[in-house]
């Protein structure tokens, strides 16, 4: 049986099911129950528009930090809109997936 590795928080009971969430509000809930040690501490909760959005706003209530927006451009496969294979950002930077093996030019 497969094990994750230390850093990854698993719930069996989520296993196999067609709905795992309510709604977005609702998995930033569970999210936050799964992390109560930020709860009133220095982080800040970045949220992706536009789904991630309402993810965050509910973890960052339920932990109490300040929540702000990072506007990124996904970067689509050519062949399919809907995946990404990396990001661009407003100043201009962007991370690749490089674990896809697709070879793009530098000059993005």
């Amino acid at each position: 049986m497969w094990t994750p590795p230390a850093n990854v928080s698993e719930t069996a009971s989520l296993h196999n099911r067609a709905s795992v969430f309510r709604d977005r509000e609702d998995a930033g809930r569970q999210l936050a129950s799964l992390l109560p040690e930020y709860r009133d501490s220095d982080a800040l909760v970045l949220a992706i528009p536009a789904g991630g959005v309402p993810v965050a706003a509910a973890l960052a209530a339920e932990l109490r930090l300040p929540l702000n927006v990072l506007v990124v451009s996904k970067i689509t496969l050519p062949w399919n809109s809907e995946a990404g294979y990396g990001a661009v950002a407003a100043d201009g930077s962007y991370q690749i997936n490089d674990a896809l093996g697709i070879p793009i030019s530098s000059d993005i």
